[in-house]
This record gives structure tokens, sequence and C-alpha cells, in this order.
């Protein structure tokens, strides 16, 4: 039998309310390819969610980032811990690499959040 390399359900964010406790909870990551948000989980093990808006392109451009995004995330799943994160492309991004993507979600380990915005 041929082993499933899917992404698991439990390694996922599946529900909006997840989607929107990152979106106004989270720290920022900017990187060069995409932009990563990230808050604590209380699962034990790092999940993802992946958001690619249609302005962002065509179906085949915003799978193919898909795809790339859950690749980079299966490589260093371990590693990440115990954070829920939400992954965007960033505007300016031309043609995603696996490398770029995986150099900006393992970046979330060492570097410090942007400070969070004011509001007002």
């Amino acid at each position: 039998m041929v082993p499933s390399f899917a992404l698991p359900k439990r390694a996922r964010l599946r529900h909006r309310a997840a989607f929107q406790r990152i979106l106004k909870a989270g720290e920022v990551f900017p990187g060069r390819e995409v932009l990563v948000r990230r808050l604590a989980n209380d699962c034990g093990h790092a999940r993802i969610g992946i958001s690619t808006p249609r302005r962002y392109g065509s179906a085949v451009r915003r799978n193919r980032l898909r795809r790339l995004v859950r690749e980079a995330f299966r490589a260093l799943q371990e590693e990440l811990g115990g954070f829920d994160y939400l992954i965007s492309p960033r505007k300016h991004l031309e043609e995603p690499t696996l490398a770029g993507i995986t150099r900006d979600l393992d970046s979330t380990r060492t570097r410090a959040p942007l400070p969070p915005r004011k509001k007002g």
C-alpha cells in the first residue's frame, strides 16, 4: 500500500472561528514570500490554515501556492510546536518557491513578531 502524504485533519485549521481568532490576536511575521500569523494553541502540535484570496490570481496559481505551503509545513511540522499558523501570500509575490516559503515559516521560530497595530 502506498503511504499517504496528505496533511492529517488534526494538522489543519478548518473553521472560520479559528481563522478569525488568529487574525484578531495572532503575532505577525512578514516574510519575503508569505505573511505568517501565529497564535499559541492548546493542542500541543502545530496546525495550519492557508488564506489565498482571489485577487492573488487564477485558481491554478492559488492552488500551487497552497501545495507549496503545505509541503513547507509538512517539513517543519515537528519544529513548529504548539501554534496555529495562518499563511497568506505577499501582494508582490510573483512566483513562490518552496525554499522561500520554508524560510519564511521557519523564521517564526527565531524572529520577533511585528508590534501590534494601534487602534484608532
